[in-house]
């Protein structure tokens, strides 16, 4: 069965740029000798500067994570499971850098016998839950909209890491997420052009279909959005084992987390031979979108 990690790298050439770092990072690490393949979704694939770095480029037109020629990215990662490629896949979002040292084979082991699964910082019962819990929209009016009972889990989910195989259960749950974002029943918080989000999406869906992520924080990505403050100055080298990757996500990165991001980065295209790696940098300073969040 073909293991493959799939990026996605939309709308602007520093995603680009940073969907190569995590690649270099990837390959770094085993990806070749471990026949794991590395796909890119873009939607200007002559933007790559390094497109051997790629096994795949899936190109997806700008009109499908678009609203009035505004982007909206998040459009985009409820079409994963049509777009990928791979039998069992690993999406990642491009602003994150692998953890050197860490194998993504050995992410894919302990994944092995689950069929989905999604990174996410707990949950809490529906009825019981908080704004803090779900941050797209208030969960008594997710719980009146869709009629659920209020003993759900209302797990908090993040999209940039996502796992699946290719099955039909599967198949159908992302039909049921594509569903739930074009068609939704509750108002969600304004985020980067969008009228609705990818998280909010699937946060739904699982708790329709009780398909929950297969462990309660789950959180292979260091991602400071999750809670982890406690690492907020530690060095790559020193993180868990848990985490196998660094992310650099929101709109603006800590001048600690940039650094950390560059010297990996850098170690990662002298390793490959490659020249000029990404240099990490507030989305807010080119994003348009971003300005106001």
């Amino acid at each position: 069965m073909q293991k493959g990690i799939l990026i996605y790298a939309l709308g602007h050439s520093n995603y680009y740029r940073m969907a190569e770092v995590l690649a270099a990072s990837l390959i770094a690490n085993g990806t070749k000798e471990d026949d794991i393949k590395i796909g890119v979704i873009c939607d200007n694939e002559k933007e790559l500067i390094y497109p051997q770095l790629f096994d795949a480029i899936i190109h997806l037109p700008f009109e499908k994570f678009s609203v009035k020629d505004k982007l909206v990215f998040n459009h985009a990662t409820i079409l994963v499971y049509d777009l990928s490629p791979f039998e069992t896949t690993i999406k990642l979002d491009a602003d994150m850098v692998w953890l050197n040292g860490r194998k993504p084979s050995d992410l894919f082991k302990t994944l092995e016998d689950i069929d989905i699964t999604f990174e996410n910082n707990g949950f809490d019962e529906l009825s019981k839950a908080t704004r803090k819990r779900s941050v797209w929209a208030p969960p008594e009016e997710i719980q009146k909209a869709y009629k659920f009972s209020g003993e759900e889990r209302c797990y908090s989910v993040f999209g940039e890491f996502v796992y699946f195989k290719k099955t039909k259960e599967n198949k159908d749950f992302f039909k049921r997420v594509q569903t739930i974002y074009h068609k939704p029943k509750v108002a969600c918080a304004d985020f980067s052009n969008g009228t609705f989000t990818d998280e909010l999406a699937i946060q739904i869906a699982i708790m329709q279909t009780g398909i929950y992520p297969h462990e309660e924080n789950f959180a292979p990505i260091l991602n400071l959005f999750l809670g982890y403050n406690h690492l907020k100055y530690k060095y790559a080298y020193e993180l868990p084992a848990s985490f196998y990757a660094y992310s650099i996500g929101g709109n603006i990165t800590p001048v600690w987390q940039r650094n950390q991001y560059n010297i990996l980065a850098s170690h990662y295209y002298r390793k490959l031979g490659l020249q000029n790696p990404f240099q990490a940098t507030d989305k807010r300073r080119f994003l348009v979108e971003r300005i106001k969040l």
